[in-house]
Protein backbone atom coordinates (compact mmCIF):
# COMPACT_ATOMS: atom_id res chain seq x y z
CA UNK A 1 0.00 0.00 0.00
CA UNK A 2 1.42 3.25 -1.17
CA UNK A 3 1.36 6.74 0.82
CA UNK A 4 -1.97 8.30 1.57
CA UNK A 5 -2.36 11.72 -0.40
CA UNK A 6 -4.73 14.29 0.96
CA UNK A 7 -5.26 17.09 -1.60
CA UNK A 8 -4.05 20.67 -0.18
CA UNK A 9 -7.08 23.65 0.12
CA UNK A 10 -7.34 26.37 -2.48
CA UNK A 11 -7.94 29.79 -2.52
CA UNK A 12 -11.49 29.18 -3.82
CA UNK A 13 -11.93 26.53 -0.55
CA UNK A 14 -11.05 29.80 1.70
CA UNK A 15 -13.98 31.04 0.59
CA UNK A 16 -16.53 28.50 1.38
CA UNK A 17 -19.24 29.14 3.82
CA UNK A 18 -18.58 25.72 5.47
CA UNK A 19 -17.46 25.45 8.61
CA UNK A 20 -13.48 25.62 8.75
CA UNK A 21 -13.56 22.80 11.17
CA UNK A 22 -15.07 20.24 9.45
CA UNK A 23 -12.68 20.23 6.25
CA UNK A 24 -10.36 17.80 5.85
CA UNK A 25 -6.38 18.65 6.92
CA UNK A 26 -3.99 18.67 4.35
CA UNK A 27 -1.79 16.10 5.55
CA UNK A 28 0.43 13.30 4.10
CA UNK A 29 1.51 10.19 6.14
CA UNK A 30 3.76 7.73 5.81
CA UNK A 31 4.37 5.03 7.96
CA UNK A 32 3.46 7.29 10.66
CA UNK A 33 5.16 10.56 9.50
CA UNK A 34 3.60 13.53 8.87
CA UNK A 35 4.34 15.29 5.74
CA UNK A 36 3.95 19.47 6.32
CA UNK A 37 1.27 21.03 4.08
CA UNK A 38 2.39 22.67 0.58
CA UNK A 39 1.42 25.32 -0.75
CA UNK A 40 -1.84 26.04 -2.41
CA UNK A 41 -3.50 24.28 -5.24
CA UNK A 42 -1.00 21.57 -4.98
CA UNK A 43 -1.20 17.71 -3.85
CA UNK A 44 1.12 16.21 -1.20
CA UNK A 45 2.46 12.70 -2.80
CA UNK A 46 3.98 10.52 0.46
CA UNK A 47 7.54 10.08 0.58
CA UNK A 48 8.37 12.67 3.66
CA UNK A 49 10.12 15.48 1.76
CA UNK A 50 9.99 17.50 -1.43
CA UNK A 51 12.17 16.91 -4.25
CA UNK A 52 14.96 19.50 -4.72
CA UNK A 53 18.12 19.34 -6.74
CA UNK A 54 20.03 20.54 -3.51
CA UNK A 55 19.29 19.57 -0.32
CA UNK A 56 17.47 22.31 1.89
CA UNK A 57 18.62 22.81 5.67
CA UNK A 58 19.90 26.36 7.62
CA UNK A 59 21.31 25.88 11.19
CA UNK A 60 20.26 29.48 11.70
CA UNK A 61 16.76 28.06 11.86
CA UNK A 62 17.46 26.69 15.86
CA UNK A 63 20.81 28.27 16.72
CA UNK A 64 20.22 31.62 16.89
CA UNK A 65 17.32 34.32 18.01
CA UNK A 66 14.50 35.15 14.80
CA UNK A 67 15.75 38.26 14.59
CA UNK A 68 19.45 37.93 13.45
CA UNK A 69 18.48 34.99 11.88
CA UNK A 70 16.38 36.76 9.65
CA UNK A 71 19.12 39.68 9.25
CA UNK A 72 21.78 37.07 8.53
CA UNK A 73 19.46 35.40 5.64
CA UNK A 74 18.09 38.81 4.74
CA UNK A 75 22.00 40.08 4.00
CA UNK A 76 22.73 36.32 2.29
CA UNK A 77 20.12 36.41 -0.19
CA UNK A 78 20.65 40.19 -0.71
CA UNK A 79 24.40 40.20 -1.73
CA UNK A 80 24.89 36.46 -3.16
CA UNK A 81 21.41 35.66 -4.35
CA UNK A 82 20.50 32.92 -2.71
CA UNK A 83 21.74 30.94 0.62
CA UNK A 84 25.19 29.24 0.68
CA UNK A 85 25.81 25.40 -0.42
CA UNK A 86 26.22 23.35 2.80
CA UNK A 87 29.49 21.49 2.97
CA UNK A 88 29.44 19.99 6.03
CA UNK A 89 26.14 19.57 7.61
CA UNK A 90 26.90 17.59 10.77
CA UNK A 91 27.93 18.92 14.13
CA UNK A 92 26.81 21.47 15.67
CA UNK A 93 29.15 24.12 13.15
CA UNK A 94 27.77 23.87 10.24
CA UNK A 95 30.07 24.63 7.27
CA UNK A 96 28.93 26.01 3.75
CA UNK A 97 30.09 28.13 0.87
CA UNK A 98 29.91 29.81 -2.05
CA UNK A 99 32.64 28.15 -4.41
CA UNK A 100 32.53 31.53 -6.15
CA UNK A 101 32.53 34.30 -3.63
CA UNK A 102 35.25 36.63 -3.10
CA UNK A 103 36.35 38.60 -0.17
CA UNK A 104 34.77 41.19 -1.62
CA UNK A 105 31.23 39.40 -1.15
CA UNK A 106 31.96 38.67 1.99
CA UNK A 107 32.98 42.29 3.31
CA UNK A 108 29.79 43.17 1.27
CA UNK A 109 27.94 40.68 3.73
CA UNK A 110 29.24 41.41 6.76
CA UNK A 111 28.54 45.41 5.82
CA UNK A 112 24.55 45.05 4.95
CA UNK A 113 24.27 43.47 8.84
CA UNK A 114 22.89 45.49 11.55
CA UNK A 115 25.76 45.00 13.49
CA UNK A 116 27.19 47.43 17.04
CA UNK A 117 30.70 47.42 18.16
CA UNK A 118 32.02 46.53 14.91
CA UNK A 119 36.04 46.67 15.56
CA UNK A 120 39.07 44.64 14.31
CA UNK A 121 39.74 40.67 14.77
CA UNK A 122 43.25 38.89 14.99
CA UNK A 123 43.27 35.72 12.84
CA UNK A 124 46.16 33.57 12.65
CA UNK A 125 45.35 33.04 8.98
CA UNK A 126 45.94 36.71 7.61
CA UNK A 127 46.03 40.06 9.10
CA UNK A 128 42.57 41.69 8.40
CA UNK A 129 39.21 40.96 10.04
CA UNK A 130 36.52 42.42 11.68
CA UNK A 131 33.92 41.22 14.27
CA UNK A 132 30.23 42.84 15.62
CA UNK A 133 27.08 42.28 17.41
CA UNK A 134 23.56 42.06 15.52
CA UNK A 135 20.60 43.33 17.65
CA UNK A 136 19.94 39.85 19.41
CA UNK A 137 23.04 39.15 20.86
CA UNK A 138 24.61 37.44 18.12
CA UNK A 139 28.35 37.89 17.07
CA UNK A 140 29.42 38.04 13.08
CA UNK A 141 33.03 38.09 12.03
CA UNK A 142 34.35 38.61 8.27
CA UNK A 143 38.25 37.05 8.52
CA UNK A 144 40.26 34.87 6.44
CA UNK A 145 40.76 31.26 6.93
CA UNK A 146 43.02 28.11 7.53
CA UNK A 147 42.48 27.03 4.34
CA UNK A 148 42.33 29.97 2.33
CA UNK A 149 38.98 31.57 1.73
CA UNK A 150 37.48 34.51 3.76
CA UNK A 151 34.60 32.94 6.14
CA UNK A 152 31.91 34.66 7.74
CA UNK A 153 32.05 32.94 10.97
CA UNK A 154 28.05 33.49 13.09
CA UNK A 155 28.51 32.90 17.18
CA UNK A 156 25.94 32.04 19.31
CA UNK A 157 25.89 34.27 22.62
CA UNK A 158 23.00 33.07 23.94
CA UNK A 159 23.72 30.23 25.20
CA UNK A 160 24.05 29.56 28.84
CA UNK A 161 27.85 29.76 29.94
CA UNK A 162 28.99 29.35 26.79
CA UNK A 163 29.45 31.18 23.20
CA UNK A 164 28.91 28.59 20.39
CA UNK A 165 30.28 28.86 16.51
CA UNK A 166 27.31 27.51 15.21
CA UNK A 167 28.26 28.02 11.42
CA UNK A 168 31.24 29.01 9.16
CA UNK A 169 30.36 30.43 5.69
CA UNK A 170 33.28 29.98 3.20
CA UNK A 171 33.27 32.57 0.34
CA UNK A 172 35.81 30.58 -2.20
CA UNK A 173 36.70 27.31 -2.27
CA UNK A 174 40.30 26.77 -1.50
CA UNK A 175 43.33 28.68 -1.47
CA UNK A 176 42.71 32.36 -3.66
Amino acid sequence: QGPLTTPIATAADANSTANPADQPKPVVTTGGSVVPTQPAGNSVVGGGFAASPKPVFNPLTMAVPAGDRNAINGGLNGVMGGLPTVTNPRGTNQQSEYPNGTREDAERFFNSLPLKDVGPVNSTWGNWGRSGELPNGTTVTVRPSRTGPPTIEVVDRNRPGVDKVVQEIRFGSGRP
